[in-house]
This record gives C-alpha cells, sequence and structure tokens, in this order.
C-alpha cells in the first residue's frame, strides 16, 4: 500500500512538473512599411521630374500597391516612380499599401520655377477666348515680342503645338486642336523679354 502511495505521489509529481513548464512562442513580425514620396524639387516649367525614392517602398509584407493623387500631370498614378511634367506648383501624395492591406503615406511637392509676369497683367496682353472651348479658339497678344514662340502641352507635357517667329510680331490668331480629347491644356508664351503661361480647357 505504501508503495503503491509512493509511486502515485510520485507520478502526480512529475506531471505538475511538465505542465508547470513555460514555452516561449517567437512569432516573427515585419519591420512597419515605410512609404517614400521622394525630396522636394524645383523644376522650370515644361520639365519633368520623377517621384518616388529609392526605393518607393520598403519593408511590409511586400508586393505593394502605389496610389498618387491627385494624378495630374502624372504619366503613371500606380507606378512606385512615375514622371511629374506640372504646370504649377503641386503637392503629390503618396499610399502604398503592401500584401497584408497595411498602409503608409507620405509626400513630396513639386515647385515649379516660371518667369512670367503676374496674373493681372497677363489677363491684359494676352487673351484666349472662348475658354473653356470646342478646340477652336482665338489667342490675342497685345503686343510684339521680339523671337516670340508659342507652344500648347497637354497635361503630361507633351508637346501639341508649336508656333514660332523670328523678329517683332505677335503669336495672335485662331488656332485648331478640335483633334484633341476633352482636357486641361497648357500655353507657354516664351519671347526674348519674358515667359508666360496660361491654361485652357477643352470640353
Amino acid at each position: 500500500m505504501r508503495k503503491s502511495f509512493l509511486i502515485l505521489v510520485s507520478l502526480l509529481l512529475i506531471g505538475f512538473t511538465l505542465f508547470s513548464q513555460q514555452y516561449v512562442l517567437n512569432v516573427y513580425q515585419p519591420p512597419v512599411l515605410v512609404a517614400n514620396a521622394g525630396d522636394n524639387a524645383s523644376i522650370s516649367f515644361g520639365q519633368s521630374v520623377v517621384l518616388g525614392g529609392e526605393p518607393t517602398a520598403q519593408f511590409g509584407n511586400g508586393d505593394y500597391l502605389y496610389f498618387w493623387e491627385p494624378s495630374l500631370y502624372l504619366d503613371d498614378a500606380n507606378s512606385p516612380n512615375p514622371v511629374a511634367t506640372p504646370s504649377d506648383t503641386i503637392t503629390y501624395f503618396l499610399t502604398v499599401i503592401d500584401a497584408k492591406g497595411c498602409e503608409a503615406e507620405s509626400q513630396v511637392t513639386v515647385n515649379v520655377i516660371t518667369s512670367d509676369i503676374n496674373s493681372e497683367n497677363f489677363g491684359e496682353r494676352v487673351k484666349i477666348f472662348p475658354n473653356p472651348n470646342n478646340g477652336i479658339f482665338s489667342i490675342y497678344i497685345s503686343e510684339n515680342l521680339q523671337n516670340s514662340e508659342l507652344t500648347i502641352l497637354d497635361v503630361l507635357g507633351n508637346q501639341i503645338y508649336h508656333s514660332q517667329k523670328a523678329g517683332g510680331g505677335n503669336n495672335s490668331g485662331v488656332i485648331d486642336l478640335s483633334d484633341k480629347a476633352a482636357g486641361l491644356y497648357i500655353i507657354r508664351l516664351k519671347s526674348d523679354q519674358t515667359i508666360i503661361t496660361k491654361t485652357f480647357v477643352i470640353n
């Protein structure tokens, strides 16, 4: 009887020891997702800049999705490194989503430098009418400019119209862009004296 009791006690002690042990479970947690929209940049009107970092996203769970807002002036709003050709200073906001649905955000500002005159003087010296229009419109320049050059760009910076005059004169006249898609366009007037920019809309 005593021997059986000792065996029972021994079994209970062994069982208590086994069940009282602590177990440590190591779970791998990847570093927090980081988004990098790149450094702020300054460009001249008509130039382009590549957005994003090197890399634009890191850590998290890979297989990233990229969303740039606004998409205006970008060649691809879902690229990690889109090319921006803005006509005015603009701030882009980047959202990165990884394979687990985690999000990270960043932003970058592109400063567009122009030597154009102020908007009031521009309105007096250069007129576009009608604006908005159906692609056919008139441009009136109230003064003669030396070696003037008139360029029209789409929002991606692609040149769709160009006119140049050597010596004195102006680029007033009717322009037909009726074969172009509806949207925002940029007119740039460059001369020996100044660079002037203005936007217009084709419906």
